[in-house]
């Protein structure tokens, strides 16, 4: 085993990993920049248009991060490679799979103040038609666009972290400890206790959990993982 190429490779994933959190911190920054330009914004909310600018700048700046993050780990050659898509995935992987998005979409669909399930885009959807009548639907698309690039985002975070884990730390059945959630709990769910609260911190940290062991469930195919953490984030 080369020691120094696979000590290189993990502290370039986890170097990515890293990058891939700050992309997502560009949220805050824009956020941030609005609450100056829009000066009333603080105190009566913003209008629906000035949320479609937001979810605008947003989404364009996780995209061309996202693809810029690809091909650069694409040529680094820091991905999974090929043997897992080799590997069969079979009915038992798609049905733990399967299970898991169930869960998670039960997980983030529970009230805990009422105690009862709330399915996410219904009340969303109603929330925004109330706010701002037919316009509001201009903001759920988007949001829901600004859902499915946070899903890729965090999905390089788990494959990274699980990367940089198992390059770092080449201890024995490495493969089988969770890094890349452990990465994603350290990093993304930390930064929801310090721009938000230790509530929605602890409930990423639970969400990181379930990113991972989908990840795992499918065979560290990055397009089945993405798929299933996208269910768990729409719905």
């Amino acid at each position: 085993m080369n020691l120094k190429g696979t000590t290189k490779k993990g502290l370039a994933c986890a170097g990515l990993g890293l990058l891939v959190n700050l992309l997502l911190c560009m949220d805050v920054l824009v956020l941030c920049l609005e609450m100056v330009f829009y000066k009333d914004a603080a105190a009566n909310g913003m209008t629906v248009w000035q949320y479609c600018l937001h979810f605008i700048l947003v989404c364009t700046l996780w995209g061309l991060g996202s693809f810029a993050v690809y091909k650069l780990s694409k040529g680094k050659k820091l991905l999974p490679g090929t043997e897992h898509a080799r590997k069969r995935f079979g009915i038992s992987g798609i049905s733990i799979l399967f299970l898991l998005v169930a869960a998670g979409i039960l997980f983030m669909s529970f009230d805990a103040e009422e105690m009862r399930l709330h399915l996410k885009p219904l009340s969303e959807l109603r929330y925004f038609l109330r706010t701002y009548g037919r316009a509001g639907i201009s903001v759920f698309l988007l949001q829901h666009l600004y859902y499915l690039l946070e899903s890729a985002l965090i999905l390089f975070i788990i494959v990274f972290g699980q990367e940089a884990g198992e390059s770092l730390f080449p201890v024995k059945r490495t493969s089988l400890i969770p890094w890349g959630g452990i990465f994603c709990a350290l990093t993304w769910g930390m930064l929801h206790g310090l721009t938000k609260d230790w509530e929605t911190a602890l409930f990423s940290l639970i969400l990181s959990a379930f990113f991972v062991l989908c990840y795992f469930a499918a065979n560290r195919r990055m397009f089945p993982a993405y798929l299933a953490i996208a269910l768990i984030f729409l719905l």
